[in-house]
């Protein structure tokens, strides 16, 4: 059986291990961070926040499984000023990290840009990253 924990758990691994091998020095929030001290991520930082949809389904299998969807939203901010290339490389890794990605009965599909907006001196760029997780009916 999967569980939204099972889920989040093997979600945050994924992705914590691909980061601290690709970008040991990016600053990473999870969704559950009340503060950033701006003064203190340089130029970019990176928020996760990991979120379950409201939407379930009965697979068809021989032993039925409910399925239930999710997104992974990753938030880049960068200072204003510093482009958006940067912000742009990170997507590509995102990406590349989580399209198709399938680990302990969850999968992944395409992630897409979403919002983008500019507060305070930081450019913020949104990628989300679809997934799905099936637990035994």
């Amino acid at each position: 059986m999967t569980t939204f924990v099972q889920s989040r758990d093997a979600i945050v691994t994924l992705i914590h291990t691909a980061l601290q091998a690709q970008h040991p020095t990016l600053p990473v929030f999870w969704e559950n961070t009340l503060a950033v001290n701006l003064d203190t991520v340089g130029t970019q930082f990176l928020r996760i926040e990991i979120d379950f949809d409201d939407a379930h389904q009965l697979t068809i299998n021989d032993a039925p499984e409910h399925r239930t969807y999710g997104h992974v939203y990753f938030t880049v901010f960068v200072k204003e000023g510093a482009g958006s290339r940067s912000a742009l490389v990170l997507f590509d890794s995102l990406s590349d990290l989580v399209k198709f990605q399938a680990a302990q009965r969850f999968v992944f599909g395409v992630p897409t840009p979403g919002r983008r907006d500019a507060r305070d001196g930081w450019m913020s760029y949104e990628l989300r990253a679809p997934f799905f997780f099936d637990s035994l009916g």
